[in-house]
């Protein structure tokens, strides 16, 4: 079963997020930080968690979207952010399932273009992306050249 995320389902979204962190090696966002953020993000309207469960209602994976509205598509634009189904329930179409829940509420919503990031060397994840209709794109929005993505990390004062 896929559904969007409640309030009482926040422990086991912190778990799935802290299971996706570590999956990643990566040290952020902490312990202490998801109980700060994850509520706040959860009551966020322009953010959703879906999460998958078991027919036992064991949770399976996540996705995290945002969503935000754009002059220049003119109209609503979806982010995935994250998408993470637990080892033991990888190759069981729960990733699939996700992304056809994720496509769903975006279009519920109004979206007019799903996109997401994954890192150059995720071969496995950029496989999945183009099984489920993604396509690697490199924009060229105006003549001269091609649109780069950029960041910036901001600290708090």
């Amino acid at each position: 079963m896929i559904r969007q995320a409640e309030v009482t389902d926040l422990p086991a979204l912190r778990r799935l997020v802290i299971a996706f962190r570590d999956h990643l090696g990566a040290t952020t966002p902490s312990s202490d930080d998801l109980r700060h953020f994850l509520p706040a993000a959860l009551r966020d309207p322009s953010i959703e968690f879906s999460m998958a469960f078991s027919s036992d209602r064991e949770p399976m994976g996540f996705a995290h979207c945002r969503f935000f509205t754009s002059i220049w598509a003119v109209g609503t634009e979806c982010h995935l952010e994250d998408l993470y189904v637990l080892p033991e329930f990888r190759r069981e179409s729960v990733g699939r399932q996700l992304i056809d829940f994720v496509i769903g509420r975006a279009r519920s919503r109004g979206a007019r273009s799903l996109g997401l990031h994954t890192n150059e060397k995720n071969t496995d994840a950029q496989r999945f992306y183009r099984q489920v209709g993604f396509a690697p794109r490199t924009e060229v929005r105006w003549d001269g050249g091609s649109e780069m993505y950029w960041g910036r990390k901001i600290v708090p004062r």
